[in-house]
């Protein structure tokens, strides 16, 4: 899935200020290249980075990567995640090949259960401490269990609601797309972060209180199948659906809107339904394993990436929420008008509890594929 988002201040973070604090550090080999010393200490001049292919992989690289190698004259090698579950089949085998991974909220819980992820020093990433939102902070989500935080958020996406709009005025609830009108119009994302969030939403069902309300949730479950055309499986087969008008509206997610709407001027746009819509956030984090030297360059990156220019450069290319504030948004960034941001703080767009999400994958993937196959 995933497709696809002050300098005096924000650049306080120098590669000089890392170097300093890493002195005492000796030469090692990292997992993923040479590390080479340097005049006030040793530290790694590359890393590799496991980030999501396609235009989220490529923007990253062109907006985040290639900038940061410039300014810290440093090499950054980018490899692709084949998939979140199996790069946590990698770091469980102990053939981690990388040094920061950019994956989600519900692989990050995983990760962490399972002490496959370093402790992220808050301290000295100050871009993420002193500017990530309240509800996103790493020392207090549900989804980084522990005592310290494991990850630094990066941006945030919500399973909300893309429509139409020829077809449609701007729908308020999830109902709308189960009148008669809509039968056999409307699509759904298959995958269970999204479905599940969806379905207790339109019940009315709390998060916390799935486990114990899950008829009322299957019997949403069966109002959306019973409408839907099909469920969809990659976001390429939702743009599909959307682009040749067979279905008019379902589970999607902005950033893929808003390029489908302004880039090929498909009729679509998109809202999050005033019961809400769950969310999910990409984190970034450093395995078990990888030495100082490396985890001293992967933190000054995560640090580069938050700062405020960067983020609203990667928001220009690719319009993901991203969960921190900004001291000044230029009067033309979409973040001026993005629909997600201001619901960022609410229940309108909620993360999935990662407890219940986890503990309940298989028994519910199960039920559903039973019950809409």
């Amino acid at each position: 899935m995933s497709n696809n988002q002050s300098q005096a201040q924000t650049t306080s973070t120098s590669r000089r200020r890392f170097l300093q604090s890493t002195a005492a550090v000796s030469t090692v080999t990292g997992l993923a290249g040479c590390i080479t010393g340097s005049s006030t200490g040793s530290q790694a001049n590359s890393l590799t980075f496991m980030q999501w292919s396609g235009e989220f992989g490529e923007t990253a690289e062109r907006v985040l990567k290639e900038p940061f190698e410039e300014e810290f004259d440093v090499t950054i090698n980018q490899v692709p995640l084949p998939s979140p579950s199996d790069m946590l089949s990698k770091l469980q085998a102990g053939s981690a090949d990388f040094d920061l991974v950019s994956h989600w909220d519900y692989t990050l819980y995983r990760g962490v259960q399972n002490d496959l992820f370093q402790e992220i020093p808050l301290g000295e990433v100050p871009n993420v401490r002193d500017r990530v939102r309240d509800q996103f902070n790493p020392t207090s989500v549900q989804y980084d269990p522990g005592n310290e935080p494991h990850h630094a958020p990066y941006s945030v996406s919500g399973w909300g609601m893309t429509y139409n709009s020829n077809a449609m005025d701007e729908p308020s609830s999830w109902q709308a797309l189960l009148t008669d009108e809509m039968q056999d119009n409307v699509s759904l994302a298959s995958w269970m972060s999204c479905w599940l969030g969806v379905a207790a939403k339109r019940a009315g069902v709390p998060f916390a209180e799935i486990p114990n309300r899950m008829d009322e949730i299957w019997a949403a479950i069966g109002e959306f199948d019973d409408a839907s055309q099909t469920w969809w499986g990659t976001g390429q087969e939702m743009e599909r659906l959307l682009t040749n008008e067979s279905v008019l509206a379902g589970s999607f997610w902005f950033a893929r809107t808003y390029r489908l709407r302004v880039d090929n001027d498909v009729p679509v746009r998109y809202t999050v339904p005033e019961e809400g819509a769950p969310a999910w956030i990409e984190t970034y984090t450093i395995p078990n394993g990888v030495d100082e030297s490396k985890k001293q360059l992967a933190l000054e990156f995560i640090d580069y990436i938050n700062r405020e220019e960067v983020q609203e450069r990667f928001g220009r290319e690719l319009r993901y929420a991203v969960p921190y504030d900004f001291n000044d948004i230029p009067s033309d960034h979409i973040y001026n008008d993005h629909p997600e941001l201001p619901l960022l703080n609410t229940e309108r767009l909620e993360p999935m509890l990662q407890n219940i999400y986890n503990s309940n994958y298989n028994d519910y993937t199960n039920e559903f594929q039973q019950r809409t196959g």
